[in-house]
């Protein structure tokens, strides 16, 4: 699926009749490389904690998939991007960028002032690409480290 909005979101920033693309179509195009990412993290987590890979979810997978939210994947993807966390850089820059176009998602979908340029979106978008396939590549026991991060809930701290 993320695959697929990744293409949707380049398709937006060129208008079937050659136009430039309306800043709705710039908007959704953010929208959907964030959902790129956010889907990517959803079938990473249910991939690596039930199996079953993206061609067939199992009960199990999916229930991981449906059950994970963007506060829960953006506070993994806090701590991830935090050294003291130990996961490698193509895991920590996964969590930066997710932190960013969170973030430009939020602005996109919620400010209705916000204004992108194709050039913006097409560098967001190349740099999704490159961390999808950067997280995807990535040694498999930190894959899975991450997924638990994500979806594993954990008590805030108690002070002592």
């Amino acid at each position: 699926m993320h695959r697929e909005l990744l293409q949707t979101a380049r398709k937006l920033l060129r208008p079937t009749d050659g136009s430039i693309p309306s800043q709705s179509d710039l908007k959704r195009a953010v929208s959907a490389g964030y959902y790129a990412m956010f889907h990517h993290v959803s079938l990473n987590c249910a991939d690596e904690l039930a199996g079953g890979g993206a061609k067939a979810l199992t009960r199990a997978a999916a229930q991981i998939y449906r059950s994970l939210d963007h506060r829960d994947i953006a506070a993994a993807c806090e701590k991830a991007s935090d050294k003291s966390y130990g996961f490698p850089g193509e895991i920590r820059q996964f969590a930066l960028l997710f932190l960013r176009i969170l973030k430009s998602r939020h602005k996109a979908d919620y400010d209705p002032a916000s204004a992108f340029t194709r050039q913006q979106v097409e560098s967001q978008l190349s740099k999704i690409e490159e961390a999808l396939h950067s997280h995807a590549t990535a040694d498999k026991d930190d894959r899975r480290a991450f997924a638990i991060l994500v979806a594993v809930k954990t008590p805030a701290r108690s002070r002592v």
